[in-house]
Parts: structure tokens; C-alpha cells; sequence
């Protein structure tokens, strides 16, 4: 029982980064379920290791830093809003407002005000 006591902080922080893995890369946001469960999941072991660690602010600190970058390259999956922010970030810097002018009336005209509009387009579904 000692033993597991000893390794139970590193079992625990290698439990989230499953689960930040599934969760982050494969959890798609019309699945209420998994979405649910796997949000329940981080929160019972996250909870898990405050309460076992809760004294080691570094410790926690660095798993926090650790888990955040399983995220670096995955494409957020709950909302689809970043697409969008990429295509008012290009207008801005084509001299564009982004306000002013819809996507939709750029792509309708065969217009392609900034690199990939039309990529940005169909993958954000900026029809708004």
C-alpha cells in the first residue's frame, strides 16, 4: 500500500493526460455523452491530484504546464469560432474591416480577400 501511495501523484497525472488526449483530440462536441463523461472524468481525477498533492505547488504546477501541451497541435473541436478569428485577423492586416464585410458576400463574388479564404470558409462554415 505504501508503494502505490508513493506513485499515485505520477498515476494520476499520466490518467489526465489520457484523458486530456481523448478529450482534446477525439471527443467531438455533437456527442453529449462523451463529452460529459469525459468532463466528469478530468474533473473526479484532477480533484483526485489537488487533494493528494495539494501541498506541492510546483508539483501541480508543472503537471498543469505537462497536460497543457498535449494540447499544442490539436484543432479545437468544441467551437468552431477560431476560423472565424483567422479570417478577421487577415482582413485586419489586408486593411480590411471585418465588421464592415461578411465572408459569405467575399465567396459569393469569387473573391478572395485573404490566403485561404476559401479553406477558412468551408471548414468554419462562416456563413454568419
Amino acid at each position: 500500500m505504501l508503494v502505490f501511495k508513493k506513485h499515485t501523484a505520477p498515476l494520476l497525472v499520466f490518467l489526465l493526460g489520457l484523458q486530456y488526449v481523448f478529450f482534446g483530440y477525439f471527443v467531438d462536441r455533437t456527442s453529449f455523452l462523451n463529452l460529459c463523461i469525459s468532463w466528469t472524468g478530468l474533473f473526479i481525477t484532477s480533484y483526485l491530484l489537488y487533494r493528494h498533492k495539494r501541498g506541492n505547488f510546483y508539483f501541480l504546477a508543472i503537471a498543469a504546464i505537462v497536460l497543457r501541451i498535449l494540447f499544442i497541435v490539436a484543432i479545437p473541436n468544441l467551437s468552431q469560432d477560431f476560423y472565424r478569428f483567422i479570417w478577421d485577423g487577415r482582413m485586419l492586416f489586408e486593411g480590411l474591416n471585418p465588421y464592415v464585410y461578411l465572408p459569405e458576400t467575399f465567396i459569393q463574388n469569387q473573391q478572395f480577400p485573404v490566403a485561404q479564404a476559401k479553406a477558412l470558409y468551408e471548414d468554419g462554415n462562416l456563413k454568419r
